[in-house]
């Protein structure tokens, strides 16, 4: 595993700690793993994780009733296919640049309205996801060592 790995979304309330818990479930009778709530990939990540070989060839499934959100993952998805991921998390980590500008928090409302600005709704996605916390705190989160990229072009992802 990589050192300090990160996953592209900063969610709270991530399912990965609980994946230990249904750890017993032998997943190699099922040809067919859905993730039902699929914002971080919390039990997807764990498999990924802990019990790779067993999941490469199984069909792979994302389900959330957040449309915004599985059209974001398609995106990404798209992306890594087309070999452009990589370009698309410099330009996210250059607009966490220009919106700090070396601070370690930023004015809420002037980034809101700044990432409103920005063409790119699955730019806007990332950055509202990643550099507001759940506490009301505007913050850098810049992204580099992102896990799971492999299994992201294997995953079909599903709204409704």
């Amino acid at each position: 595993m990589v050192k300090n790995a990160q996953f592209m979304l900063n969610y709270n309330g991530t399912k990965y700690q609980e994946s230990k818990h249904i750890d017993s479930i032998n997943i190699t009778d099922y040809d067919t793993i859905v993730e039902a709530f699929g914002g971080s990939f919390g039990y997807l990540r764990y498999l990924w994780i802990h019990k790779n070989s067993d999941i490469i060839a199984k069909k792979l499934v994302v389900y959330d009733n957040n449309q915004d959100l599985i059209n974001f993952y398609n995106h990404v998805k798209q992306l890594i296919i087309d070999k452009k991921f990589n370009t698309f998390i410099d330009e996210y980590n250059n607009y966490n640049t220009t919106i700090f500008n070396g601070n370690k928090q930023a004015d809420i409302k002037e980034t809101k309205t700044f990432i409103n600005t920005i063409d790119d709704k699955h730019m806007q996605f990332i950055l509202n996801h990643n550099v507001f916390t759940a506490t009301g705190i505007c913050r850098p989160s810049y992204k580099k060592k992102i896990v799971f990229l492999d299994l992201i072009q294997k995953i079909t992802f599903i709204y409704k």
